[in-house]
């Protein structure tokens, strides 16, 4: 180590006061550095008032922003407190990974929990771990006779501070127990009290009796289809990922169902209808302060709410021939079939029947024809056309020939 820097001499737990168990070599604390840092009252009233903060909003919302279980966090909370001196709550020099090992967590796990103990201001953090310099490792070789390498942080367990100028006092009367004194977090705690006169309670929901539980409905979250997933990707991958920008790529597709654009549309269907309308698409959307609204406002102009893509349209008219055309083939075999099972007397009166009902039919047309008005006029008509459309008889020429003297 450098000269001139105020270091603490280094050493094992078990040589410093309150120790509870023996430990590895650990890394020296500057001189001053816990002098800020509130000690604790004692490893149970650490706890308690943890698990009190924890409840909090602010204690959920630090939990949750680091994605860490409660009973997670409570029983890493533990192990350190057990490793922590009993007077002060310092010297806590254990590694991640033996603490991971106690609770059956990983050590990035204890790391995030670490850091939410100290968000909420029950640790601080007074040297890192680090690996150790040479020094260091024969320090710690004729400490505990074996190798070490490197050496974990050292914490000290504290009590958030109190703010006291956000503490309103004018219509706090709490009795104070002469035994027992408030703590510097019980009295945070009891402030709570205070604030919550200047506010109304909350009445209950209409229909509900007070004293009901409350039901909190949460929002069912959408899940894509992986398929959705690539249509959306290659979509903005089209346009040269100027769609997204930074944003979810689930917002392109609350677009285009705000839009009404179906689902069948495929990627070359959409950008081609795109690039029939707007040709420079790439470099509208490229240029465009907001390219998002932009692309919305270029689907709105080209497709139809609701609008069938071409490909889908083509496969329904295809669909419906082929089932006009099973329809037809069911209804020839259908007809076969009842021929087949007909005796041959049996088929010959009804080809009969089938031959006097046509010629019936056709002499009553030609009847009709004849006796009707408008056949009349029509054989007129017909007749002075053709009339009209034969070639005249030319006269004979009185003009003498060139070539001969006959007339």
């Amino acid at each position: 180590m450098s000269a001139g820097v105020g270091l603490s001499t280094p050493g094992p737990a078990s040589e410093r006061p309150g120790a509870s168990r023996p430990r590895s070599w650990s890394l020296p604390v500057p001189e001053g550095a816990y002098g800020p840092i509130v000690a604790w009252r004692g490893r149970e009233h650490w706890l308690a008032a943890l698990t009190a903060a924890l409840g909090t909003p602010e204690g959920e919302a630090a939990r949750a922003s680091r994605k860490v279980a409660r009973r997670t966090l409570l029983a890493i909370a533990a192990e350190y407190a057990e490793r922590a001196d009993v007077a002060t709550g310092r010297s806590v020099t254990v590694a991640h990974d033996t603490v991971g090992g106690a609770v059956e967590r990983c050590a990035k796990t204890i790391q995030r929990a670490t850091r939410t103990l100290e968000a909420l201001g029950f640790a601080a953090t007074v040297a890192e771990g680090r690996y150790l310099y040479a020094d260091e490792r024969e320090a710690a070789r004729a400490l505990h006779q074996s190798v070490q390498l490197r050496a974990a942080s050292v914490l000290a367990l504290t009590l958030p501070a109190v703010d006291k100028s956000s503490v309103n006092t004018k219509n706090v009367h709490l009795p104070v127990n002469a035994q027992n004194p408030l703590s510097t977090y019980e009295f945070s705690l009891e402030q709570t009290r205070a604030s919550a006169q200047s506010e109304a309670a909350p009445r209950p929901e209409p229909g509900r009796k007070k004293g009901d539980p409350v039901k909190h409905v949460r929002p069912v979250p959408q899940v894509r289809a992986i398929t959705r997933q690539r249509f959306l990707a290659q979509l903005d991958r089209h346009y040269g990922n100027a769609l997204a920008r930074g944003r979810h790529i689930g917002q392109i597709d609350q677009l285009l169902r705000r839009a009404g654009v179906a689902e069948s549309w495929s990627l070359g269907e959409l950008t081609q209808r795109i690039a029939g309308r707007f040709p420079a698409a790439h470099e509208k959307l490229h240029t465009a302060e907001d390219p998002l609204r932009y692309f919305a406002w270029m689907i709105r102009q080209t497709i139809e709410p609701g609008e069938t893509p071409p490909a889908v349209a083509s496969d329904k008219r295809a669909r419906e021939l082929q089932a006009q055309r099973a329809q037809a083939a069911r209804e020839r075999e259908a007809e076969r079939q009842r021929r087949a099972s007909l005796s041959p007397g049996e088929f010959a009166r009804i080809r009969a029947e089938s031959d006097a009902a046509i010629r019936a039919r056709d002499e009553a047309r030609r009847r009709e024809r004849a006796t009707s008005p408008r056949a009349i006029s029509d054989v007129l008509l017909a007749s002075a056309g053709m009339l009209l459309s034969s070639p005249r008889r030319s006269r004979t020429s009185t003009k003498r020939c060139s070539t001969c003297t006959r007339f």
